[in-house]
């Protein structure tokens, strides 16, 4: 989660990325927003359209 909080957040925006660990849980904020094609909408219901088509294309393959 680290690891990606840290390759996929926004460069333009000089903010470190945070973490903080908590007794139930561990927050991860990067800096940045979504891209354009994700929603909160769409996270909620699963949809991943990168994954669909990398699936999509595995199957292609066998």
């Amino acid at each position: 989660m680290i690891c990606n909080a840290v390759c996929h957040r926004s460069w333009f925006q000089p903010v470190h990325v945070q973490v903080a660990l908590y007794d139930d849980r561990l927050e991860v904020t990067s800096p940045g927003m979504l891209s354009r094609d994700v929603t909160i909408q769409k996270m909620k219901e699963g949809i991943s359209e990168l994954i669909f088509t990398a699936e999509k294309q595995l199957v292609f393959c066998s």
